[in-house]
C-alpha cells in the first residue's frame, strides 16, 4: 500500500500543506487561510486545516487511509493542551500515526538545518527564536501579540500606527507615517480605531507594517528608530537562545514574511548580530514539516529527496527568497 507524508506550516496570515508519496513521486500542495486557533478559534482552525489538508491529498492522489505520518507545525502551538486541541483537529484525516504537532519555528528549523546546529529568526504576523545543539532545543519569545512578539508584523504596524497617532496629536515627533496611513484609510487617523479594535485582521496590520517600511526608505527618523528597535529585540533573542545552547556566532536564518516584506529589518537584524546579512534557510518550513513526518516513520530523506519536494512548493509559487 502507498504510504503518503504530510507536512503543514500555519499561522496566523496562511496556512500550506504539502503531502507526497513516500518513495513515489506522487505530491501535492495546497495554501489555506490563517490555523493560529489561538487568533480565530477552534472551530475554524480546525476547518482551515482540515479543508487545506484535503486539497493538498487530493492533488498527490492520495486515498483515504494512505496517510503514514503527518507533521503540523502552528504558530502558538507549545503547551501540552495546545497539541491535544490540534490532534482533535486532526482526528477526522484517520492518519496511521499519530500526528506530530510541534510550534511552527521548529518545522522552520526542520528546514533550515536539519539537525545540525542553528538558530532561525522568524518574523510573520508573530515573532520567536528557536534554535538547536546537541539534541537540545531552546526558544524565545513568541508570545503573541498582546504579551511579546517583538519585531513582528503585528508589532511593527502597532507601533507605526502609535507613532502615528502621537505625532496626530502632537505629543511625539513629527513623522511621514501619518500622510502614508491617511492614504491607506482614505481619510483621517480617527479611522484607525474601527480597524484596530474590530479587531484588526493580520492582512491589515502586515500593511501598516509595510508603509512603516515604505517610511523608513525614505529615511524618516520615526519609522527608522521601529525598525532598529524591532531588529534590536530580534537580535536579542537570538543571543538568548545561543547562549542557553552554548553556541558562539552561530548559523543564524531568516524566515517570515515580514523579512521578505521589509528587507532593511532583516539587514538591521544581521548587523546588531555582527553579521554581513543572514541567508534564508534551504527548505521551506513545510517540507521541514515533512522531513518530520519522515522522521515518525524511521525514515530519514536525503537531500536529493527533498531537493525534490521544495521543487514541488517552488513550482506552485508557495515559498519566495
Amino acid at each position: 500500500m502507498k504510504e503518503f507524508l504530510v507536512g503543514v506550516d500555519g499561522g496566523g496570515s496562511k496556512t500550506a500543506c504539502l503531502a507526497v508519496e513516500w518513495n513515489g513521486r506522487a505530491a501535492g500542495y495546497a495554501v489555506g487561510g490563517p490555523s493560529n486557533y489561538h487568533g480565530i478559534g477552534a472551530a475554524a482552525a480546525g476547518q482551515v486545516l482540515r479543508a487545506t489538508i484535503a486539497q493538498a491529498l487530493a492533488s498527490s492522489g492520495a486515498l483515504p487511509g494512505e496517510v503514514g505520518a503527518l507533521c503540523a507545525g502552528l504558530a502558538g502551538c507549545d503547551r501540552a493542551d495546545d497539541r491535544a486541541t490540534v490532534e482533535s483537529m486532526l482526528a477526522p484525516l484517520a492518519c496511521r500515526r499519530m500526528p506530530l504537532v510541534v510550534n511552527d519555528a521548529r518545522v522552520a528549523l526542520a528546514g533550515a538545518f536539519g539537525s545540525a546546529p542553528g538558530v532561525v529568526v522568524i518574523s510573520g504576523t508573530g515573532s520567536i527564536v528557536m534554535g538547536q545543539h546537541g539534541g537540545r532545543i531552546e526558544r524565545a519569545g513568541g508570545w503573541g501579540p498582546l504579551l511579546g512578539d517583538e519585531g513582528s508584523g503585528y508589532d511593527v504596524g502597532r507601533r507605526g500606527a502609535v507613532a502615528a497617532l502621537r505625532a496626530y496629536d502632537g505629543r511625539g515627533p513629527g513623522t511621514l507615517l501619518v500622510d502614508l496611513y491617511r492614504q491607506y484609510l482614505e481619510g483621517d487617523l480617527d479611522l484607525l480605531i474601527p480597524l484596530v479594535y474590530r479587531p484588526i485582521t493580520p492582512a491589515d496590520m502586515g500593511r501598516l507594517a509595510r508603509l512603516v517600511g515604505e517610511a523608513a526608505g525614505a529615511k524618516d527618523p520615526v519609522a527608522l528608530g521601529i525598525l532598529e528597535a524591532s531588529a534590536g529585540e530580534l537580535a536579542l533573542g537570538v543571543h538568548a537562545v545561543a547562549r542557553r545552547l552554548g553556541l558562539d556566532r552561530p548559523a543564524v536564518v531568516a524566515v517570515g514574511g515580514l523579512f521578505r516584506e521589509l528587507p532593511a529589518l532583516r539587514q538591521l537584524v544581521a548587523a546588531r548580530l555582527g553579521y554581513s546579512h543572514l541567508e534564508w534557510p534551504r527548505y521551506a518550513p513545510v517540507v521541514g514539516a515533512v522531513a518530520l513526518a519522515a522522521g515518525c516513520c524511521g525514515y530519514q530523506p536525503e537531500a536529493g529527496v527533498m531537493d525534490s519536494w521544495q521543487r514541488v512548493v517552488l513550482e506552485a509559487g508557495g515559498w519566495s527568497q
